[in-house]
């Protein structure tokens, strides 16, 4: 009884592993993930302006990631306004959901369609 238990784990665990090595060696995916990440960066230069603020405005909240990335001068008032901040923040986020949804879709079509 114990080894036939093992013997099924071992089988489901061989079959995932297959299942994983297809949908990672399928051309789709590849193409599909390699063009997901050149078009986030892409759009995140675009909102953002300075690519090392997209780690920071996807890592954290709204208020620590504006008390990371904006200057201040002398007298410790903000160089940007906050609402501007918020609208980049929300854009940036908002645009890397989006992907990460989409790659999601195009793994489960594939997963359907084979």
């Amino acid at each position: 009884m114990k080894e036939n238990f093992l013997f099924g784990v071992k089988a489901i665990s061989g079959d995932i592993h297959l299942f994983m090595t297809n949908i990672l060696h399928n051309k789709s995916t590849i193409g599909f993930a390699f063009g997901l990440l050149i078009a986030t960066l892409v759009a995140g230069l675009i909102i953002t302006k300075n690519p090392r603020h997209i780690p920071i405005i996807l890592k954290y909240s709204s208020m620590e990631a504006f008390q990371k990335i904006a200057k201040r001068d002398k007298k410790g008032t903000y160089q940007i306004a906050f609402t501007n901040f918020i609208k980049m923040y929300t854009q940036l986020r908002t645009l890397v959901l989006i992907l990460s949804i989409s790659f999601f879709v195009m793994i489960t079509t594939i997963v359907l369609t084979q």
